[in-house]
């Protein structure tokens, strides 16, 4: 595993030459290199979101707006 760290506030980690995960300011990436949103995932064939929980009642909240 490799961890770099750039003075452009930019940190990379997983295999060398691989976009394993990318943080950018506040955004993560995923696959990509150069996360256009806060969460950007990437990947050539399927991008898959999984969330997973032992939870008998999991919940996503998904907010538009301004609230927190």
């Amino acid at each position: 595993p490799i961890l770099e760290v750039f003075d452009t506030d930019k940190v990379v980690m997983g295999t060398f030459g691989q976009n394993t995960l990318v943080v950018t300011g506040s955004q993560i990436g995923i696959g990509t290199s150069v996360p256009s949103s806060q969460l950007h995932l990437y990947n050539t064939s399927n991008a898959t979101l999984k969330i997973e929980s032992t939870s008998t009642d999991p919940t996503i909240h998904w907010i538009t707006g301004t609230d927190d």
